[in-house]
């Protein structure tokens, strides 16, 4: 089935990518499968591309298949992944994904014993000492220079128990869990302080139950035992569900634009907590009807013959970190006020979230003020509808804000977004897409 979107009265076919978040943890899995994993839907963006070249380069066998391009084979390095390896001194990382940043030392601290990771400028500013800590606590020798250019591995990974602080990302614990089943030592992994985005580390547990090993977790403490088993993990047939964040965006249009959307084959059963997104469309005033199946859902928005209005809200979104941008610009248009809290951790994705979506708040005239874990926001729709000169918001090259922030030019042409190609970086068809919305938007209002 393929994922529709519809404008009432006039269908636009919206191509929803597959979900990057979990693209990105079955690509490592896979890699240390021994046998061949056919993966389905497997999203086609910068991050992606970046992760199965290097999964490559290591020795990892990918193959696209000729028919199906998002369908990938991919044989794994076995159960003694160090013996299959491709004999490498040094690997640079030309990427901007802290995701595939941290998954790959990860991986790479458990494959080598002597190897220099070259981390580009854009990467420096995305924490990595704690997974370095960690490392070295399990038995690792994995250290960053003192310039903060290059990772050094010097002895690879053993496993054991160890501490980490996990307040800043979530994604520590979710490169500790994916590389865990190959460790010698197994591992036992306590979270020290809060655990940001917990949703997640609970989407890593899924996928690699999903390919058959159990982690057990206790409050903050997560194990997984030696194994002594043919295979560590099973390969298997997968297919990538639809990616939640880039179908929030979508969502978001029908509040904007008091049109009605319409998007099938979503899986509500998913532990991707940015799925929770239309729960918080539905606490703003907006009409939420699913089907029973729990794969369709027609999102009904503002009534057009009462003329509700859009309600500000108070939300928690520490486990929907992706969505807080597109979140904040349906607040521009909010009756009232809007607080996105518990958001510190925001400050180290592709760019301080909580600064750069408050400047171009302000810079569009919206009352936006901040806290060191929190956005507040005074709506005011008249003032996004009535700009009447050019106003260029910058996303500062983090993708989430060019999208979110895209939305608003649905409404008024004279905003406009600097940077548009940042959105390669997870969804690279976004503008082509967004046109068609808007397309079939207009000839509705033709009719």
């Amino acid at each position: 089935m393929s994922n529709i979107i519809e404008v009432i009265d006039k269908k636009s076919t919206i191509n929803i990518p597959g979900s990057k978040y979990i693209a990105n943890r079955i690509l490592m899995i896979s890699a240390l499968t021994k046998g061949t994993n056919i993966i389905k839907n497997v999203p086609k963006n910068n991050d992606i591309d970046f992760l199965i070249k290097i999964l490559k380069k290591i020795g990892v066998k990918i193959k696209q298949d000729k028919i199906c391009k998002s369908t990938l084979r991919i044989t794994g390095l076995g159960n003694t992944p160090k013996q299959n390896i491709k004999k490498l001194k040094k690997i640079k990382l030309k990427t901007e994904s802290g995701t595939a940043y941290r998954f790959l030392v990860a991986i790479l601290c458990l494959l080598y014993d002597d190897l220099k990771i070259k981390v580009p400028k854009i990467l420096r500013k995305r924490p990595i000492l704690e997974l370095c800590d960690a490392l070295n606590e399990l038995g690792a020798e994995c250290n960053l220079d003192k310039k903060g250019k290059t990772i050094i591995i010097t002895k690879s990974v053993k496993g054991g128990k160890t501490k980490i602080d996990s307040s800043k990302s979530s994604q520590f614990i979710s490169a500790l869990l994916l590389i865990a089943p190959c460790l010698e030592e197994g591992l036992e992994l306590i979270a020290k302080g809060n655990i940001v985005s917990k949703g997640y580390i609970n989407l890593t547990i899924k996928c690699m139950k999903d390919f058959g090993i159990r982690v057990t977790e206790n409050k903050k403490s997560y194990s997984i035992k030696q194994h002594h088993i043919k295979h560590v993990y099973f390969p298997r047939d997968y297919s990538i569900e639809k990616d939640w964040s880039s179908a929030n965006y979508f969502l978001a249009i029908a509040a904007l634009t008091k049109e009605d959307i319409k998007i099938d084959n979503l899986n509500f059963e998913t532990k991707n907590k940015e799925s929770e997104f239309y729960k918080i469309l539905e606490g703003m005033s907006c009409r939420i009807k699913k089907s029973k199946t729990n794969i369709e859902i027609t999102h009904t928005a503002i009534s057009k013959k009462n003329n509700t209005k859009l309600k500000g809200i108070t939300k928690d979104m520490n486990n929907m970190p992706d969505s807080v941008p597109t979140l904040a610009v349906l607040a521009t248009i909010a009756e009232g006020k809007t607080v996105i809290k518990n958001i510190e951790h925001l400050k180290y994705k592709e760019s301080n979230r909580i600064e750069s979506i408050a400047k171009g708040l302000n810079k569009l005239g919206i009352k936006t003020s901040t806290t060191s874990k929190s956005l507040i926001i005074v709506g005011n729709r008249e003032k996004i509808l009535n700009i009447s000169k050019k106003i260029k918001i910058d996303p500062h090259n983090d993708h989430r804000l060019a999208m979110s922030f895209g939305l608003l030019t649905l409404l008024n042409k004279n905003i406009k977004i600097k940077n548009t190609k940042c959105v390669r970086k997870s969804f690279p068809d976004y503008w082509k897409e967004l046109d068609k919305v808007e397309q079939a938007q207009q000839e509705n209002q033709k009719t």
